[in-house]
C-alpha cells in the first residue's frame, strides 16, 4: 500500500485578480471623455446603473492602458479597482468618480503609437487637452477685455464659438474659429423682410409698396436644427437657473446645487401637536433627501413631518418646510425664498399683473421689431412682415401667392369676432371699442366693442371693462379675462391642478408616482401682510420646483439658445417669459411632470389654446428613469386631463429619433403641410426647424 501524499499549496497573497473583460475601443465613450461636460454627463449615466454603458467604459479604459482588478467582498459582491496607466498611477474604487476626476483626464485620451496627440498651450503657460476647453478659456478672457473684438477684428460671440467647437468627432484647427476667417462653422442665410411703406425706387420713382429689407443672418448650425437629445444608450439651455447635477431632482437638491444648503448639513423638525412638542433630527444627504438620525431611514420633508408627528402631519405638504430648520436657524421655506430672491424673479415679475387687472391690452409695435424667421416653419428667406405685430411669414406659409396690396396683417392679428385688425392702443383716456384685448387661455385677440355688444348699447367700452373687473371676484385674486365659457372651464381646471399640486400629491395609475402641475403665479397680493407672506412662501416653493424641472430638461436636451434673444429657450418656457413677438411669447405655458418619492423624474411643457388644441413641445425623462414607461404615463395622464375639459387634440414637434415612439407607440400621426398651415392661422404653436409636427385626436 502506497502512503497517502498531501500537496500543500501556498495561498494567494493577492486577492485582487484581473477583471474578466476584453479591451475594446468605444467611439461613443471616447467622444464623451474629451471634454468636462461630456465627462460629467458620462459620470451621471454610469451612476444611474446603465450596465451596457458601464461595461463599454470599462473595456475602453482597458484599451487606454488602465488596469482593472476585482475582488469579492464579505457579502460575495464584486469590488472593482481601477488603476491609471504607468508606475504610481492613481487607483480609483468608483467608476463615476474616476470619469470626472481632473487628475485622471490625461489618461482618458487615447495614446496609440504613431498617433498625434494635441495640447493647446496658452500664453500664460497653462495647457489644455481639448479644443473646447482651450476656446472656453480664450473666449472668456477675450470677452472680458474686448467684448467680441479680438485684435481689433470682430469675431463670433463666445457662446457661438463654444457651440461650434463642441466635440463632434471631426478635426478642426483652432485658427478656423479665432483667426482671420472667424467662425467657419456657421451658416449664412439671406433674409428679406417686406412691409408696406411709401418707398423710392432706384430710378427715383415713388411707389406705395412693401418696404423690402435684406439681412444676412449669421447663425450657428446648431441653432438651425431641432432640439438635440443628450447622448443616451437608451435613445429616447445657456442661462440656466440651476446647473444639473448627478443627484435626484428634489427641492433640497436644487438648494444644494445653488449653494444655499450644504450636503450632509443637519436639520431639525420642530412643531407642537396637541400641546406636545414633536421633534426629529436628521441630515441632508447628497441625493437631496433627509436621513433621520433616530432610525437611519430616508424621508422627504413631508414624510419627515409625518414621521415626527406619528402620521398626523398637515393637509398642505409645503407647510412642513416652515417647520424644518437648518443649523443657522433658517427654515427650509426661508431657504427657498432666498433662492427665489437671488434669482431675481422680482425683475421678471414685470410680466405679472400686480393690481389684479383683468385686461391684457395689445400695443402697437415699432418697425424695428420685425422678426427674421418665418413664424410657421422657423426658416429665413423672403419674409412678409405683419403690419400689426413683429411676426414674419413666408408667402406660402400663409397661403399667399404674392405680396398683397395695402396693409397686411397676419391671421393672428385679427379680431376673433369681426376679423378686423383696427387697433386703438391709447388707453390713457380709457378703453374704446377698437381697443384690443387678449383672452388669457386661447390667446386670441378681440375688440372690446365686439365683446360688449351683448350688453347695453348705452354702456361705454370703459364702463364695460370696469364692470367686468368688479364682478370677477375678490380683490386679492388675479382675475384674467376669458373670451368664452369653454376657455373659462379650461383655465379654472388648470388653475385647480396647480393649487392641488401645491398642497398634496395627485396620484396616477402607477403606485408611488404622482402628477405635478406647475406655473408661475401671475399676481402679487395687495390685501394683508400675512397673505403676502403666504403667497411668497408658495411662490418660492413653485420657483424651486420650476428650477428642478429646468434641470431635467437640461439633462435631456443640449442647450437650446434662441438666436434672436440669445437666451435659454427652455428657461424662457419654464418661467413664462413674455414677448411682443408671438412665437417667443411663452406666457401661457404650464410645466407638468411626474414625481416619485419627492423627486421630479420627467417633465413636459404644456400650453392649452382653449378647447381647440394643446401643445407639448418639450418632454424629457431623466436617464435613470428611462425605459420604465414614464413618458407614456405622463402623456396618458395629460390626455385624460385634456379630455375632461373638452380639448380636441394634442400636438407636438417630434425629432427624427423619436418619430417611431410617438407614432407607433403613443398613437400620434404626422401632420401634413396643409394641416400645419391651418393650425398656424389660429394659434402660435411652437415649432423647431428639423422636427415633424404630430397630432393626436382626443375628442372627435
Amino acid at each position: 500500500m502506497f502512503p497517502i501524499q498531501f500537496t500543500m499549496t501556498k495561498a494567494n497573497s493577492n486577492p485582487w485578480q484581473p477583471a474578466a473583460l476584453d479591451a475594446e475601443f468605444s467611439p461613443q465613450v471616447a467622444e464623451m471623455l474629451r471634454a468636462d461636460q461630456g465627462r460629467r454627463e458620462l459620470s451621471s449615466r454610469v451612476r444611474s446603473r446603465d450596465e451596457d454603458l458601464r461595461t463599454a467604459v470599462k473595456k475602453h479604459l482597458l484599451e487606454l492602458g488602465w488596469t482593472i482588478v476585482s475582488m469579492p467582498n464579505a457579502a460575495m459582491l464584486t469590488r472593482l479597482r481601477y488603476k491609471a496607466p504607468g508606475d504610481g498611477g492613481k487607483s480609483y474604487y468608483s467608476l463615476p468618480d474616476l470619469v470626472v476626476d481632473r487628475a485622471a483626464a490625461p489618461h482618458l485620451i487615447l495614446k496609440s503609437s504613431g498617433r498625434e496627440e494635441l495640447r493647446y498651450k496658452a500664453p500664460t503657460g497653462r495647457s489644455y487637452i481639448s479644443l473646447h476647453t482651450a476656446c472656453q478659456a480664450f473666449m472668456a478672457k477675450a470677452s472680458a477685455s474686448n467684448g467680441n473684438k479680438i485684435d481689433g477684428r470682430v469675431h463670433a460671440t463666445p457662446a457661438t464659438v463654444l457651440r461650434a467647437v463642441r466635440p463632434t468627432g471631426k478635426k478642426r484647427e483652432l485658427s478656423e474659429l479665432i483667426g482671420d476667417d472667424a467662425v467657419k462653422d456657421v451658416t449664412m442665410n439671406r433674409c428679406t423682410t417686406i412691409r408696406k411703406k411709401e418707398m423710392v425706387r432706384a430710378d427715383g420713382t415713388q411707389v406705395t409698396k412693401k418696404s423690402i429689407t435684406t439681412t444676412t443672418l449669421t447663425r450657428s448650425r446648431r441653432e438651425d436644427q431641432a432640439p438635440v437629445l443628450r447622448p443616451n444608450s437608451t435613445g429616447t439651455g445657456t442661462a440656466s437657473v440651476c446647473q444639473p447635477q448627478h443627484r435626484s431632482r428634489t427641492l433640497l437638491s436644487v438648494l444644494i446645487d445653488s449653494g444655499i444648503l450644504a450636503p450632509r448639513g443637519n436639520v431639525t423638525y420642530w412643531a407642537v401637536r396637541d400641546g406636545q412638542p414633536a421633534c426629529k433630527y436628521g441630515f441632508i444627504t447628497g441625493e437631496g433627501i433627509i436621513r433621520c438620525k433616530c432610525c437611519n431611514k430616508t424621508f422627504t420633508v413631508a414624510e419627515l413631518e409625518a414621521h415626527a408627528t406619528g402620521g398626523i402631519g398637515t393637509d398642505d405638504r409645503r407647510e412642513a418646510w416652515a417647520r424644518v430648520f437648518v443649523e443657522d436657524g433658517r427654515s427650509l421655506s426661508l431657504c427657498l425664498m432666498e433662492l427665489m430672491r437671488r434669482d431675481d424673479v422680482g425683475a421678471a415679475a414685470a410680466n405679472r399683473n400686480r393690481n389684479g387687472s383683468v385686461m391684457r391690452v395689445k400695443e402697437k409695435c415699432s418697425e424695428e421689431e420685425g422678426d427674421s424667421v418665418c413664424s410657421v416653419c422657423i426658416d429665413s428667406g423672403e419674409l412678409l412682415l405683419c403690419d400689426k405685430c413683429p411676426s414674419a411669414f413666408h408667402h406660402a406659409c400663409v397661403g399667399l401667392q404674392a405680396t398683397p396690396e395695402g396693409d397686411w396683417c397676419c391671421p393672428l392679428c385679427r379680431c376673433g369676432v369681426c376679423g378686423g385688425s383696427d387697433l386703438d392702443d391709447d388707453t390713457a383716456e380709457g378703453f374704446t371699442d377698437k381697443t384690443i384685448i387678449y383672452c388669457e387661455q386661447c390667446e386670441r385677440e378681440y375688440h372690446v366693442g365686439c365683446m360688449r355688444r351683448g350688453g347695453s348699447e348705452e354702456e361705454s367700452a370703459a364702463e364695460w371693462c370696469r364692470r367686468l373687473s368688479e364682478s370677477e371676484g375678490p380683490e386679492e385674486e388675479w382675475r384674467p379675462w376669458l373670451c368664452s365659457p369653454e376657455c373659462g372651464e379650461v383655465f379654472q381646471h388648470l388653475q385647480a391642478l396647480v393649487a392641488s399640486s401645491r398642497a398634496r400629491s395627485i396620484p396616477t395609475t402607477v403606485e408611488g408616482v404622482s402628477l405635478s402641475t406647475l406655473r408661475r403665479r401671475r399676481y402679487m397680493s395687495t390685501v394683508t401682510r400675512i397673505t403676502r407672506w403666504q403667497h411668497e412662501e408658495e411662490d418660492a416653493a413653485d420657483h424651486g420646483q420650476l428650477c428642478a424641472a429646468l434641470d431635467v430638461l437640461h439633462e435631456c436636451f443640449d442647450d437650446m439658445v434662441e438666436p434672436r434673444t440669445q437666451t435659454d429657450l427652455a428657461a424662457d418656457i419654464v418661467f413664462n417669459q413674455e414677448s411682443g413677438l408671438r412665437r417667443l411669447n411663452f406666457r401661457g405655458y404650464y410645466v407638468v411632470g411626474l414625481e416619485k418619492a419627492g423627486e421630479l423624474i420627467n417633465v413636459g411643457t404644456l400650453r392649452v389654446f382653449g378647447n381647440q388644441v394643446a401643445e407639448l413641445p418639450l418632454v424629457g425623462t431623466r436617464f435613470a428613469h428611462r425605459r420604465q414607461g414614464m413618458c407614456r404615463l405622463l402623456v396618458t395622464e395629460l390626455e385624460k386631463m385634456l379630455r375632461q375639459v373638452g380639448v380636441r387634440r394634442l400636438v407636438l414637434p417630434a425629432v427624427p429619433e423619436l418619430m417611431p415612439m410617438w407614432t407607433a407607440s403613443l398613437g400620434f400621426h404626422a401632420m401634413t403641410r396643409s394641416d400645419v398651415m391651418e393650425m398656424a392661422v389660429e394659434h402660435a404653436i411652437l415649432s423647431f426647424k428639423g422636427t415633424t409636427m404630430c397630432q393626436k385626436t382626443l375628442l372627435a
